[in-house]
């Protein structure tokens, strides 16, 4: 399995999630990469990234060395640039965000699942939009609300079977990537995740909504524009589906 981490001025917020990520997946001794993608961040930015992922793979041999895209590309283009490069021996190709919104737990749970999986495989995706008390979300009630209302208005106009279409944890079976070489995708900002899974929902893929616990960090650099790019998104796609 290869998991990448996209990055855009992540120096900080990186390095502790990274640590966690990295020590549950030596302990388990599981067949996972973890492949760091930096997004054109400035030089300053990067190449402390760089030096914070270097430093980490010295002791974690999962960790392979820092990517770099060459512009800002966004979120998309970053987990892309991650999966062209994954290890051909992977099955899955995975994504998870940089600041540990999605702790290392719920990587660890989606991945046990992933690789547990013999046929058949299907998109996993992680949902903050459920009443589990086991798996707390921490998030302000507005944005929790203005999110959920928002997954549950691109599930309807997109007809998809994901809950919530923007969480930062997803799986994808590497074989269906691959034969599809990112055909009719073209999204590679924050809204990717909404192209993906409707090209998935075409070809038949099947979808897992994974529960998860989430906590909201501090310093995130997702703010109006992007929910705006969120809805423009779909109405695109919507448009495209017709």
């Amino acid at each position: 399995l290869t998991l990448v981490i996209p990055c855009w001025c992540e120096s900080q917020r990186l390095p502790p999630f990274l640590q966690q990520l990295a020590d549950n997946i030596a302990d388990q001794n599981l067949p996972v990469e973890i492949v760091v993608v930096d997004d054109g961040s400035p030089e300053k930015e990067s190449r402390a990234t760089a030096k914070a992922v270097a430093l980490l793979a010295e002791s974690h041999r999962n960790i392979r060395p820092m990517q770099s895209v060459d512009h800002h590309r966004g979120k998309g283009g970053a987990v892309y640039s991650g999966w062209e490069n994954a290890a051909n021996s992977s099955r899955w190709l995975a994504f998870v965000d940089a600041d540990g919104a999605v702790p290392a737990s719920a990587v660890m749970a989606g991945i046990e699942i992933a690789l547990r999986e013999t046929s058949n495989l299907p998109i996993i995706a992680a949902n903050r939009y459920h009443q589990d008390p086991a798996l707390p979300v921490h998030r302000s009630w507005l944005r929790q609300r203005t999110g959920g209302w928002f997954s549950s208005w691109a599930r309807r106009q997109l007809d998809l079977d994901t809950i919530d279409s923007q969480c930062g944890f997803k799986l994808i079976p590497a074989a269906w990537w691959r034969q599809r070489q990112r055909r009719d995708m073209e999204d590679e900002g924050y809204a990717f995740d909404l192209e993906l899974l409707l090209a998935a929902k075409r070809d038949g893929l099947k979808v897992r909504n994974l529960n998860i616990s989430w906590s909201e960090i501090e310093g995130s650099s997702v703010g109006l524009h992007d929910g705006l790019e969120l809805i423009q998104t779909v109405k695109k796609l919507r448009g495209k589906k017709r």
